[in-house]
C-alpha cells in the first residue's frame, strides 16, 4: 500500500509498524512514522493530511507535513484499504469482518467519521472509486463477488463470480 502528495510518497512498511516517508525528488527517506499494522494509505492535498488504515482497527490521521498524529478513529474488526475522493473530498475506509465489512466515509477537514456507511455482508479486501461516477467496486472474497456501491442512490448491488481465487488478486494490488 503506498500514497503520494506535496512531492512525497507514502508506504506501509508492514514488518516495521511504519509508513516510511520518501522524498520524490531526493529519492531518499526523511521520516518514519510508527503505526501498528499499518494498510491503505490517502493523502489529501487540500487539508495536507496523511490517512493510514491500521489493522489493529484504527483510522490514523497525520499532518502531512510535521508528520504529528491528529487523530485516531475506531473502526472494529480493522481499517484497511484507504483512498481518496477528490471530486466529492471524502476519505473511504474498507473495514470490518466477514459479519461487520463495510465502507465509511471519513470527513478529511474534521478528521470525523461520517454516517455515510456502506454494509456489505463480507470483508472488503480492496476496493476502487470510479473516476467519473458515483459507483464504488469493491472486492468481497469471502462472498467470491463484487459489490457495486452507487453512492448517490445508495443501493448496492452483488455481482457473483465464477472464477475462483478473487483473492490475493484484488482490484488495486
Amino acid at each position: 500500500h503506498f500514497a503520494s502528495g506535496a512531492g512525497l510518497l507514502f508506504v506501509s512498511a508492514l514488518g516495521n509498524n511504519s509508513v516510511e516517508v520518501i522524498n520524490i525528488g531526493g529519492r531518499v527517506r526523511i521520516h518514519s512514522i510508527a503505526v501498528p499494522d499499518p494498510q491503505g494509505l490517502a493523502y489529501s492535498p487540500e487539508t495536507k493530511k496523511l490517512f493510514v488504515g491500521s489493522g489493529a482497527g484504527k483510522l490514523y490521521i497525520f499532518d502531512g507535513t510535521s508528520f504529528a498524529q491528529l487523530a485516531a478513529i475506531d473502526f472494529p474488526g480493522g481499517a484497511d484499504n484507504v483512498r481518496y475522493d477528490a471530486a466529492h473530498k471524502r476519505i473511504y475506509v474498507a473495514c470490518g469482518d466477514d459479519q461487520t465489512g463495510a465502507i465509511v466515509a471519513v470527513d478529511p477537514l474534521t478528521n470525523q467519521r461520517l454516517s455515510e456507511e456502506y454494509k456489505l455482508g463480507g470483508e472488503p479486501e480492496s476496493f476502487q472509486l470510479e473516476q467519473s461516477g458515483p459507483r464504488i467496486y469493491v472486492n468481497l472474497p469471502g462472498k467470491k463477488e463484487i459489490a457495486v456501491i452507487n453512492r448517490m442512490t445508495k443501493v448496492i448491488t452483488h455481482w457473483p463470480l465464477t472464477a475462483e481465487g478473487n483473492f490475493p488478486m484484488a482490484l488495486d494490488e
